[in-house]
């Protein structure tokens, strides 16, 4: 059997009194180059899940809001909640989102209802896009970098 790519995924649901839950998903999906590389691909890829669900600070989606998000329609101004936006890979308070884009197989994130990627010909700027797919909804969705 030849196993060309591995998908590992894990969540956690954390109660927050009687009526709120918080519920965090991650997954990563490795190439396997070769085939007696696989345990150790899979030994990365629960570490590298493991590390976001233990850390979720970095990946926030509260958090990742609150950075000055620039409007790509209203140029020089912030953007709104919900709208596709972009911002510079040095912006304080993105350096979690950076690593985890580093670390991704295509250089995309899906954080609830935003994909972020890097943007720009030396890959100065995070880009979110909104996400229209309720399936794609609540999910993160990085993948190993090739």
């Amino acid at each position: 059997m030849r196993v060309r790519s591995l998908t590992v995924g894990r969540g956690r649901k954390i109660r927050r009194g009687l009526d709120e839950e918080n519920q965090t998903y991650y997954e990563v999906e490795v190439e396997v180059e070769e085939a007696e590389k696989v345990e150790d691909a899979k030994a990365q890829a629960i570490r590298l899940v493991e590390n976001w669900l233990h850390h979720p600070s970095d990946l926030d989606q509260a958090e990742l809001e609150k950075l000055p998000w620039m409007s790509y329609i209203r140029r020089g101004e912030k953007a709104d909640e919900n709208e596709s936006a972009w911002l510079f890979v040095n912006t304080r308070g993105v350096e979690g989102l950076v690593r985890a884009l580093k670390a991704s197989k295509k250089g995309r994130l899906q954080i609830k209802n935003f994909e972020y990627a890097f943007s720009g010909n030396q890959s100065q700027f995070v880009r979110r896009r909104r996400l229209r797919s309720p399936a794609s909804m609540g999910r993160v969705e990085p993948q190993a970098k090739s």
